[in-house]
């Protein structure tokens, strides 16, 4: 029962990551990229955006436990 609980709160936990992150991504794609029209170039835009997002949240993450 435990586990699948853990499970459910883990899931939840992701959820809401990825909400936290899409969100990050369009206010900065509204904020830096207002100008680019809608297309292939914004898409890899986009898609660079959270991966630097995610990578800086990791990162900030990794500094967090060691110390």
């Amino acid at each position: 029962m435990q586990k699948r609980q853990d499970y459910v709160a883990l899931e939840l936990a992701s959820e809401k990551l990825d909400d936290i992150i899409a969100g990050l991504r369009d206010k900065l794609l509204r904020e830096f990229w207002s100008h680019v029209p809608e297309g292939e170039h914004r898409e890899q835009i986009s898609a660079r955006l959270e991966d630097s997002i995610l990578s800086a949240l990791t990162h900030s993450s990794d500094n967090i436990e060691a110390t």
